[in-house]
């Protein structure tokens, strides 16, 4: 079992709180879950669109950064090398990935 805790954003009331568990049947069904963090809100909005469209599961977590400030991750579930070459030819920036996607960013 995989567990993320984020924030997402509501237009009506804020911000509330979400968590996202992912469950495995132990039968080699696993889903590769990837996060890549993204330069700003507006291309992680960008991003989630794209793959939504395009029919892979994803959502935005806002990260909070020590000393102030915050960022936003894609969480980006199955498919990870797929969608992230969707981002790279769409010219949505990211900058780094962790999970099982692969290792290197798209250049900003």
């Amino acid at each position: 079992m995989l567990s993320f805790n984020f924030f997402r954003q509501s237009a009506y009331n804020g911000m509330y709180p979400v968590q996202a568990v992912l469950h495995s049947s132990g039968q080699g069904d696993t889903m590769t879950v990837c996060i890549a963090e993204m330069p700003s809100y507006t291309y992680a909005v960008k991003g989630e669109k794209l793959l939504r469209a395009r029919g892979y599961p994803c959502e935005i977590k806002r990260n909070e950064r020590p000393g102030g400030g915050c960022g936003f991750s894609l969480i980006i579930k199955g498919g990870c090398p797929e969608a992230l070459d969707i981002l790279r030819a769409y010219s949505v920036p990211y900058t780094n990935v962790r999970g099982g996607g692969t290792d290197d960013a798209g250049k900003l």
